[in-house]
C-alpha cells in the first residue's frame, strides 16, 4: 500500500522522469509504476511516500512549499471528494481525477507549483480521460 497526500494524484500523472534529486526520481518511478499497475493507495496528510526522497523534506517538513502544498492538498481533496486516512484503490482515484478535473482546476490548484509551467501534468490529465486508463485494472 502507498500513502500518498493528495494534490500527488495530480504530480503522478504528469511524471517524466524529472525530479529533485536522482534518488527521487527513482523513488518516483517506483510509485508511479505501482500506481498506474493497480495498488491501494492511503490518502494522508503530510509527508508521504513520494516526500520520502525529496531533498526539500526536511524532519518530516517541506522547506520550500509547506503552506502551498497544504492548500493544494485540500483543493484535491475536495475536488475529488476524497477523506483522509481512507484507503482508495488506484483505479477508483484515477477514475475521480478523470472525472472531476478539468484543465481549468489543474490550473487552478497547481498555480504556485514550478512545475505547472512544462505542461506534463495538463498532458497527463488529458491522456487520462482521452484513454480511461483507469479501466486498465
Amino acid at each position: 500500500m502507498l500513502k500518498i497526500r493528495p494534490h500527488h494524484l495530480l504530480c503522478i500523472l504528469g511524471f517524466k522522469g524529472l525530479g529533485y534529486s536522482n534518488e527521487f526520481v527513482e523513488n518516483m518511478k517506483k510509485i508511479v509504476n505501482s500506481y498506474f499497475k493497480g495498488t491501494k493507495i492511503k490518502i494522508i496528510f503530510g509527508v508521504d511516500d513520494i516526500c520520502e526522497k525529496c531533498p526539500h523534506n526536511i524532519s518530516q517538513n517541506c522547506i520550500l512549499y509547506k503552506e502551498n502544498v497544504i492548500h493544494m492538498d485540500q483543493q484535491v481533496m475536495s475536488l475529488l471528494e476524497i477523506e483522509y486516512c481512507k484507503i482508495y484503490l488506484s483505479n477508483e482515484l484515477l477514475k475521480k481525477v478523470a472525472e472531476k478535473v478539468s484543465i481549468e482546476n489543474l490550473k487552478e490548484v497547481c498555480k504556485d507549483c514550478p512545475w505547472i509551467c512544462l505542461g506534463y501534468c495538463k498532458e497527463g490529465l488529458l491522456k487520462l480521460k482521452s484513454t480511461n486508463t483507469y479501466n486498465l485494472f
